[in-house]
């Protein structure tokens, strides 16, 4: 927690900035999120990578299933009028593909987040200026 402190004091950032950081971080992890159901939707993995994927991770996998299946989000579309059985079950695998390249991608997600977030607090505390 001190080298996070020290970090942001180094870079002349004060508690007030933070805020605007964890509002960037999570539009950044939103955009992610909605990213990588588009292009899971768009692509179809499942067909094609992760069948290897699942073998070599599934515990990862049975989580990814889980989420899929506890989704409030999932479970909104699979009930709509406004969409086909065969709709919601391929947005709820495109969630559940989602779901499981973020969680293979967060330590590399993780840290480009909060860059990105730290990079655009600095920049606009250099416009304020």
């Amino acid at each position: 927690m001190e080298k996070l402190k020290d970090y942001f004091h180094s870079k002349g950032l004060d508690a007030t900035d933070i805020a605007k950081g964890v509002i960037v971080h999570e539009v950044a992890g939103l955009a992610v999120l909605v990213g990588a159901w588009a292009a899971c939707y768009a692509v179809k993995p499942s067909g094609r990578i992760l069948n290897e994927l699942q073998s070599r991770h599934p515990t990862l996998w049975r989580s990814a299933e889980l989420r899929m299946k506890n989704s409030g989000i999932i479970n909104k579309i699979r009930n709509s009028r406004l969409v086909t059985s065969s709709q919601g079950a391929r947005l709820a695998v495109a969630f559940g593909e989602g779901y499981f390249f973020r969680k293979l991608c967060a330590p590399v997600l993780i840290p480009l987040k909060l860059w990105i977030a730290v990079q655009f607090v600095l920049l606009t505390k250099k416009q304020e200026t």
